[in-house]
């Protein structure tokens, strides 16, 4: 008991987390993301595994901001009309499963204080190059939601 109180109370950086996780070196504790200090357990990271980014719910909604990239794709788009047709197209597309996604966890009565993995994999042999979002409970490692856009 007193090690998991400690570890609570000194969670390891998210960067040590990931490297251990690579590694197979992870055994458990207490991760800090965000403003968020979260138990990660081994299983969990078992099952999540692939390429994609843990968000705290608060970091989930504010992803839909526009970056620096979105805003060098709509000067391409507005210089190429076909390219600005089918960047609009994805890109409407991907703010609604996101909005979906985050209605979804509200519902399923997820708070600020959860945390996700949003694991992204390439669907190859769809005609439209599909992507499947898959989204985990980071702290049972559970799967919650899928959507393919």
């Amino acid at each position: 008991m007193m090690v998991l109180w400690i570890q609570e109370y000194n969670p390891c950086s998210y960067n040590n987390y990931c490297i251990e996780a690579d590694n197979g070196t992870w055994s458990g504790g207490y991760v800090q993301i965000g403003d968020e200090s979260v138990y990660i357990s081994k299983v969990a990271v078992n099952k999540i595994a692939g390429e994609g980014e843990t968000y705290t719910f608060p970091e989930y909604i504010g992803s839909l901001r526009s970056d620096t990239m979105d805003r060098v794709l709509n000067q391409i788009a507005t210089s190429i009309p076909i390219f600005g047709q089918v960047y609009d197209n994805i890109n409407k597309k991907y703010t609604n499963m996101t909005l979906d996604i985050q209605s979804e966890l509200l519902r399923r009565g997820y708070t600020k204080d959860s945390v996700f993995f949003i694991k992204r994999t390439n669907m190859p042999g769809t005609l439209t190059g599909d992507v499947r979002f898959d989204v985990y409970d980071v702290s049972t490692g559970k799967i919650i939601t899928s959507r393919i856009l």
